[in-house]
């Protein structure tokens, strides 16, 4: 702090000062009457401390000094902390002196820390005045913990070793901590007892255990190592460095067995070092350990892209071998240490009986006679000593017999594994006005594949009845040499897909009439054929032009306008169809006819379904 002199200089104090060994000033005060001026100090220092006892010896003190003049008054008293107090009711002369001064023993902290306050006071009542002289001071710290100076990180499996200075001489007692990642003490190492610097940590077997097991979630850990200090029984503090604990060889392993679960893979291959794709079911069997108190976190079973995760017991899965050969086992312990296996094995590459295609069909629609015409894929090959033979099968009927062909029933291309059936006369035959469901089976020594088809009654072409003739079929007519034949049904009705085409020239429609506020104009279409069983059309490029009252309406003499709105309804040989206007005609006449002429369009048929009468049907304009 800062005080004005006398003279208006400056005087600098410590009201914070930290004691040393010499006299310092740490507060004054300032009295001045007349020409008479005097100063009072407050001084204090420490002598010497006591490590053992925690203490030190403070002393203090209140010193005068006369600044310029001389005087004396009666009736004064001084006091100052850890002195004994001066007073008196005679005079008093002030000259430079040590008024009083005192000292006394301070116990400090625990951790060896002392701040303490100090107050003086000077009063004279001849005088009149009363001064009051007051600071905090430091004393310096007692040194009475043991530091840690070095440590060393350290595994499950090393003695860390430790330095430590113990400037007090007091009782030191070794300890280890063991954090995990969010800062929770997971284990502690203590020695209760007094060791010297430097210590060389030795665990029991059992501690190693007990840690291991309380350190199963990570392979590093954050450590304090430290040392407690002691004075008898009483706990000082401590002292402690950060360092890192790691588990080491701690890394998980399994055994583990492959099985083929396939019976019918087991009878052909006798090696256990190989597998057939597409058939062979593979089961992984794992018994995975975990060490120094670890435990099992998961196992991973891996073919091909097919992973499995598995957490608990069993640590097992079969797989379904589609084009892998390769399996691995991942083992994860509670560390998340890792060991992997990986086991390689011989693939077949078999490929499974297939039906391509096949068809059962009568020779003709009234014959009993059935063929078999079908392609089939199957593997052409030996499994160690035993060839791969096709069977090949087929029955008439759910509860027919089931009936096996030979050799030379079918064509073999060895190359391609295939084999080829072609229209191969059966065994069973169905009277045309039967119906029944054939069945083809094919098998070979690791699958076998099934299909069927229904053979409906035949039907003649020709029928004779009382009073009609029914061609059942399409009823042709060709010329004189029985060549370009045509189908006389497309001749007269429209098909799905079929178009009409309006010619460019000029078609004029009869019965066109103009309605609903001039915004709509009906008219027909009439098509050469019926449209039986049509019921979506799809007009583009439909060209109007209407005439009403001696002018055009719609399009001029040079042409039509498209149209853009339409619905239809098609009967017979008839499209009704409606022309909708986005608002009213300029120079129509409502509810009264009009002349109409259609230039160009085309007119697509779709037939979806049979419908009524009253359905109606979209027309869409492009």
């Amino acid at each position: 702090m800062e005080r004005k002199e006398p003279d208006g200089s400056m005087l600098e104090v410590n009201k914070m000062a930290k004691l040393t060994k010499n006299w310092q000033e740490i507060d004054y005060s300032t009295f001045t009457s007349g020409s008479f001026s005097v100063r009072f100090y407050l001084e204090a220092k420490y002598n010497k401390q006591s490590i053992t006892n925690n203490s030190t010896q403070v002393q203090t003190r209140l010193r005068s000094e006369v600044l310029k003049g001389s005087g004396s008054g009666t009736g004064y008293k001084f006091t100052c902390t850890y002195c004994d107090e001066r007073s008196g009711s005679g005079k008093w002369t002030f000259e430079d002196e040590v008024i009083i001064d005192g000292s006394n023993t301070v116990i400090h902290n625990s951790d060896g820390n002392k701040s303490i306050y100090l107050e003086a006071t000077a009063y004279n009542k001849w005088f009149g005045f009363n001064k009051k002289l007051s600071a905090t001071v430091e004393i310096p710290k007692i040194d009475r913990l043991a530091t840690i100076n070095n440590a060393t990180d350290f595994t499950d499996e090393t003695t860390p070793t430790v330095t430590f200075s113990n400037p007090g001489g007091f009782i030191t007692k070794p300890y280890i901590n063991i954090y995990d990642d969010k800062d929770v003490l997971v284990y502690q190492f203590y020695r209760n007892q007094d060791v010297s610097s430097p210590y060389v940590w030795t665990f029991t077997d059992a501690e190693k255990t007990a840690m291991r097991k309380a350190c199963n979630k990570q392979s590093k850990y954050r450590c304090n190592v430290g040392v407690d200090t002691y004075n008898g029984s009483t706990k000082l503090g401590f002292n402690s460095v950060a360092k890192t604990m790691t588990i080491v060889n701690a890394e998980p392993s399994a055994t583990y067995t492959l099985t083929e679960e396939n019976a019918k893979v087991s009878a052909l291959i006798t090696s256990v070092s190989s597998i057939v794709e597409n058939a062979s079911q593979i089961k992984v069997s794992v018994t995975p350990s975990a060490l120094k108190g670890a435990t099992i976190k998961n196992v991973i079973l891996t073919n091909g892209a097919n992973e499995i995760s598995k957490n608990s017991s069993p640590y097992e899965y079969t797989f379904d071998i589609q084009s892998s050969n390769v399996f691995k086992i991942k083992v994860i312990d509670s560390r998340n240490n890792t060991k992997e296996y990986i086991i390689t094995k011989t693939l077949i590459n078999y490929q499974p009986v297939a039906i391509n295609s096949f068809k059962f069909k009568r020779e003709d629609p009234t014959s009993s006679n059935i063929y078999l015409t079908a392609d089939i894929t199957y593997y052409q090959a030996t499994f160690d000593t035993t060839a791969n033979a096709p069977i090949i099968k087929y029955k008439a009927g759910v509860s027919g017999t089931l009936r096996t062909l030979t050799t030379s029933d079918y064509t073999l291309d060895s190359t391609n594994h295939k084999i080829t059936i072609t229209n191969k006369k059966l065994t069973d035959t169905l009277p045309y006005n039967q119906e029944k469901i054939f069945f083809i089976d094919i098998e070979d020594k690791l699958s076998k594949k099934e299909d069927q088809q229904n053979i409906i009654r035949g039907i003649p072409t020709f029928e004779a009845g009382e009073h009609d003739f029914q061609v059942n079929g399409n009823l042709l007519v060709a010329d004189t040499n029985r060549q370009n034949p045509v189908n006389i049904l497309d001749a007269i009705f429209y098909k799905s897909g079929d178009t009409l085409q309006i010619p460019s020239m000029q078609a004029i429609i009869p019965g066109a009439y103009i309605t609903s506020g001039k915004t709509e104009i009906y008219f027909n279409i009439y098509t050469p054929k019926l449209m039986t069983n049509i019921n979506k059309i799809t007009v583009t490029n439909l060209q109007l032009t209407a005439r009403q009252n001696g002018g055009y309406i719609l399009g001029s003499g040079d042409g039509g306008v498209t149209v853009n709105v339409m619905t239809a309804k098609a009967t017979d040989n008839c499209v009704r169809c409606i022309y909708k206007a986005s608002s009213a005609i300029s120079n129509a006449t409502n509810n009264a006819p009009v002349g109409l002429v259609i230039s160009g369009g085309t007119l697509t048929f779709t037939k979806q379904r049979v419908q009524s009468d009253e359905e109606e049907s979209d027309l869409e304009t492009i």
